[in-house]
C-alpha cells in the first residue's frame, strides 16, 4: 500500500486493507460456527452447493452467520479457498448437467456479492470526498455545483431530494431532542443553522445526495457490464471538484473489471 501514497488509488487501497482485516475476523467466526455441524473438505466432487460466503461479503461489519435448522439431520461440508468459504451437502445421483448448473450458480453468486460490495465501497469513497470539501472550496466551485444540481432537469435523470434524516446521517451530526413533540421544529432549525453557517457546502451536500446512491452501478441483472450515464455524470461532477478516480472505479466505469460476467457466458 505504501507505493500508492500520493496516488488516486491510495484511499481505495487503504479501505481495501481495512475491509480485508474485517474479512479475516469474520472468516474466523464463520469457520468456527460451520465447524459445529459441517466437515472441512478439499474435494467437492459429488457434493451439492448450498451457499458461498465470499470475500466481499465477509468484509461487511454487520456480517452474521445464519443457523441451519436441519444441521442435525443433514450432513454438511465446507471448503475454504482463496478467501471464500463455501457450504455443501451430499449430492446423490446428480447428472453432469445439474453439476454444471450448481457451478454456474456458485459463480454467479460470487460475482453478484463481489460487485455489490465493490460498488458500495466506490459509493462510500465518493461520499467521503464530498464530506471533506470545505465551504471555501465549495464557494469557489459554486457554478459547477449549480450546473450539476440542475442536471436531472437538463438530462432527464431520476433524482430524489434527500430528507432531513438523509442529510444529518451524511454529515454525521444530529441535534439533541429532549421534547419529541418539538422534533420537527428542532430539526428544521438545525438545518437552517447549518445552511447559514456553510451555505455553499450545504448546497453541495444536498446536490450530491440528490444525484448519487449506493444503488448506482455499472452491471445488469446478469452481472454483465452496462453503461450508466447518470453515474458517469456523477464522476464527471466530482472530478471537476478535484476527485481522483481509482483504477478499480475506472475499470468498473469502462467495463474492463474482472468481476463482470463475460458476454455470451464464456470467460475471456
Amino acid at each position: 500500500m505504501l507505493e500508492a501514497i500520493g496516488t488516486a488509488n491510495f484511499k481505495w487501497k487503504l479501505q481495501s486493507a481495512i475491509d480485508k482485516e474485517q474479512a479475516n475476523k469474520n472468516r474466523e467466526v464463520l469457520i468456527a460456527e460451520l465447524a459445529k455441524f459441517a466437515k472441512p473438505v478439499d474435494d467437492t466432487d459429488g457434493l451439492q452447493y448450498i451457499r458461498g460466503y465470499y470475500e466481499y461479503e465477509l468484509r461487511q461489519k454487520n456480517f452474521t452467520v445464519e443457523k441451519r435448522d436441519d444441521a442435525e439431520s443433514v450432513e454438511y461440508f465446507y471448503k475454504v479457498a482463496n478467501g471464500d468459504v463455501v457450504l455443501y451437502t451430499k449430492q446423490n445421483d446428480v447428472s453432469q448437467n445439474d453439476k454444471g448448473l450448481n457451478t454456474e450458480r456458485a459463480e454467479r453468486a460470487r460475482r453478484n456479492k463481489a460487485l455489490k460490495a465493490i460498488t458500495k465501497r466506490a459509493y462510500q469513497l465518493r461520499g467521503n470526498f464530498v464530506k471533506e470539501i470545505s465551504n471555501a472550496v465549495a464557494k469557489k466551485k459554486l457554478t459547477t455545483i449549480i450546473e450539476y444540481n440542475m442536471s436531472p432537469m437538463i438530462w432527464s435523470f431520476h433524482s430524489c431530494p434527500p430528507d432531513i434524516e438523509d442529510y444529518t446521517d451524511f454529515i454525521g451530526e444530529n441535534p439533541i431532542i429532549k421534547d419529541a413533540a418539538k422534533e420537527d421544529d428542532i430539526m428544521a432549525a438545525f438545518i437552517k443553522n447549518k445552511i447559514a453557517a456553510e451555505p455553499e457546502k450545504s448546497f453541495l451536500n444536498v446536490t450530491w445526495l440528490m444525484l448519487d446512491s449506493e444503488y448506482e452501478n455499472y452491471y445488469d441483472w446478469n452481472e454483465q457490464y452496462r453503461c450508466n450515464k447518470q453515474l458517469d455524470l456523477i464522476y464527471e461532477f466530482l472530478e471537476k471538484l478535484g476527485y481522483e478516480i481509482s483504477e478499480e472505479e475506472l475499470a468498473l466505469k469502462n467495463g474492463t473489471h474482472e468481476l463482470f460476467a463475460p458476454v455470451g457466458g464464456k470467460e475471456k
